[in-house]
């Protein structure tokens, strides 16, 4: 086997500096367990075979193999140096084999350093690099979405059934893409590696939509100037694929960043496990919605505004750049990032319990955890024993995410998963993940269980929050929109700020006062569940108003005889739209940041970017259930006369914000149920 002094492994600069900052940043785009292997051994016997002595080579190899086994949760570590960092590559440098390193880092006491400069990582530094990615993604992503309905019905011709279902279609598609962006990122490349690449793809997709908006050719043109002939012509095959196309790509882009964003960044706060930390994380969820709305804020009046006022080449070119300055901006915190290992698929390893549980149900009858036998009535008997009950009595002991629930309504499924985790005679020799679980398996498929039904009843407040860009907009476009000296007129477009301007307002307060006065008063501060369901509440309320506005809108317009005019203007300010708008979105800034905190509180570290895709799914399965309700009602009420048709002075829109408002009633009533019987996964 090749030798070499060690002293030809220790790290020179000025070359590497460069290598170990390359290096650490490519091991931030994690492989699988079985690719890392079988990158280390096949290179390092490619190394061994050719008789290739560069030590720079060497130097490379064993700082990748360093990066590998040392483990993503240490990468941010602090208090390493570079004297560690030669130390490490010293003790390899005695054997090019993967097992020989791992030996030596135990002759170090595990304290394997991170190859490169003392820096610290993670805390607010490098939350405010991830807060400034968001910000610049939102911003694009509104930006798109705003004005989209208006976009579709002025330029691209389509009517107004046909272009509400498409924006809910697209804004579903988005969120409910968060499930695979979630699970690849969890399984396979790391929340990091996620971003970047989905990044890449929103950018595409913005190109996409910039060509589509203003090459000659990929524009639809109308010819005559009256709706029935225009919307009748709509755009080509062609023209409608790239816009398509581009939407598409936006939304599958929107799907890869959104779970992962998050999680990075609570990931900063994690290393250190003490209350302060978990006070800064829940912090953060608040500060980071408040980063969303500052995106949204410069999208609903600038980049709207440059839209209807300026053209839509110059509109869809901010989106774009503001995208490209988000991956920049990411890229550029590199150095700072903590970094959480991606653990295989978790749908397997929830697979896997169920399996387990299954097989295991047949052949086990689990006794009362109060009487456990009485030769492993502690713990260390409990682990030494080959008793199939003992192993229950210490699966039981173990910390779980239903200690806590024993008595509650999940005792049935939970001693069933139990059993996933306690071998029989048969398998007690044999390494089958299928037929024998461990604990914290079990823990995790536990916890992610419990959570589903939370995830179910928060649904409807999205389906009430579509209507923000899709109805709530036409509305707006019919009012008068003149403000000040008349010479300028708020775009239909950028109502929403007035729920953005709620949540730049409230967030802070609550962040800095309420929850301040919370703890000093109660000794604790609202639960992410409270604070949902105060969300949920808030929901019913926003349609309910929605609906009365709407009626006071249309007896406006029949006192003034506009029902056949939907271009006319109704001789009603625009401001007597803020009440709906400002409730959705108080609605919105409860409900979403609770389930932040709620879904990376709750689950395990591996499945935290799945399960909080789950969650982000629902604004798109909000969407799509529009979509279901308008062309149900369509349905049911007639396309002439019905609640919603093409002229909207001559629709009944108001009768479908009450029917929003009975279901969101509804389920607001089925998330009591739900929450009542929850329990924390570290609660008493």
């Amino acid at each position: 086997m090749y030798k070499q002094s060690s002293r030809s492994f220790m790290i020179q600069k000025p070359w590497a500096t460069l290598l170990r900052e390359a290096l650490r940043s490519l091991q931030f785009c994690y492989l699988s367990d079985r690719s890392s292997s079988w990158l280390i051994s096949y290179s390092g016997q490619y190394l061994q075979t050719t008789g290739f002595h560069s030590s720079f080579v060497h130097t490379a190899y064993f700082i990748f193999v360093n990066s590998y086994l040392k483990g993503n949760k240490q990468a941010g570590a602090e208090g390493h140096t570079d004297m560690d960092s030669e130390k490490a590559l010293n003790c390899a440098a005695q054997d090019e084999s993967r097992t020989s390193l791992s030996l030596c880092i135990e002759q170090n006491n595990g304290n394997v350093p991170v190859v490169g400069a003392r820096i610290k990582r993670g805390g607010w530094t490098a939350a405010c690099f991830i807060l400034a990615t968001e910000t610049m993604e939102r911003l694009a992503f509104y930006s798109i979405s705003a004005n989209l309905v208006t976009y579709l019905l002025n330029e691209v011709n389509e009517p107004l059934p046909k272009a509400i279902n498409m924006v809910s279609n697209w804004i579903g598609a988005a969120y409910v893409l968060g499930i695979p962006g979630g699970f690849l990122a969890d399984a396979y490349l790391g929340r990091f590696c996620t971003i970047v690449v989905f990044s890449a793809t929103y950018i595409m997709g913005l190109v996409f939509a910039f060509l589509s908006a203003t090459v000659p050719s990929l524009r639809s043109s109308c010819e005559d100037g009256t709706i029935t002939h225009c919307f009748s012509a709509g755009p080509s095959r062609s023209q409608e694929a790239v816009l398509l196309a581009g939407m598409y790509l936006i939304a599958v882009g929107t799907g890869g960043i959104k779970p992962c964003v998050s999680s990075f960044g609570a990931d900063q706060f994690e290393e250190e496990m003490n209350i302060k930390a978990k006070k800064k994380m829940s912090s953060f969820f608040n500060w980071f919605f408040f980063a969303v709305n500052i995106g949204a804020m410069f999208a609903f009046t600038v980049v709207v505004y440059v839209q209807d006022n300026v053209g839509w080449g110059a509109g869809l070119a901010i989106p774009l750049a503001g995208m490209a300055a988000s991956l920049l901006l990411l890229l550029s915190g590199v150095p700072l990032y903590v970094h959480q290992a991606p653990r295989g698929s978790p749908l397997t390893r929830i697979a896997q319990v169920l399996v387990a549980a299954s097989r295991h149900s047949r052949l086990l009858s689990l006794p009362a955890p109060s009487s456990p036998p009485a030769h492993c009535t502690t713990l260390d008997a409990a682990a030494n024993s080959s008793d199939s009950r003992c192993d229950h009595h210490l699966q039981s002991a173990l910390p779980s995410a239903d200690a806590s629930s024993r008595n509650c309504f999940f005792i049935h499924i939970s001693r069933f998963l139990d059993k996933a985790a306690i071998p029989t005679d048969v398998e007690k020799e044999k390494d089958n993940p299928w037929r024998l679980c461990t604990p914290a398996q079990v823990d995790e498929c536990k916890t992610f269980l419990k959570v589903l039904p939370i995830i179910a009843t928060t649904l409807f407040l999205w389906t009430g929050y579509t209507q923000v860009i899709t109805f709530f907009v036409k509305q707006g476009s019919t009012l008068n929109r003149n403000m000040g000296s008349h010479h300028f007129r708020i775009p239909p477009a950028s109502l929403p700020i007035f729920s953005v301007l709620n949540a730049l307002l409230v967030l802070p307060f609550y962040d800095r006062v309420v929850v301040p006065l919370a703890h000093h008063l109660l000794g604790r501060s609202f639960s992410s569940l409270q604070r949902m369901g105060f969300g949920l509440f808030v929901s019913i309320l926003s349609m309910a108003v929605a609906a009365l506005v709407e009626r006071h809108r249309l007896h406006v317009v029949q006192e003034h005889g506009l029902e056949d005019q939907p271009s006319a203007v109704v001789p009603l300010t625009i401001f007597w739209l803020a009440p709906q708008y400002f409730l959705v979105g108080l609605a919105e800034i409860f409900t979403y940041v609770g389930q932040l905190e709620f879904f990376y509180a709750e689950v395990s570290e591996g499945i935290r970017s799945f399960s909080t895709s789950l969650f982000i799914a629902e604004l798109g399965v909000g969407s799509w259930i529009s979509s279901l309700l308008v062309a149900i009602v369509r349905h049911a009420t007639g396309d002439a006369q019905g609640w919603i048709v093409d002229n909207i002075n001559r629709s009944r829109i108001d009768n479908f914000y009450w029917l929003l408002a009975i279901l969101s009633f509804i389920n607001f009533l089925l998330f009591l149920i739900c929450a009542s019987l929850y329990r924390y996964k570290h609660s008493n």
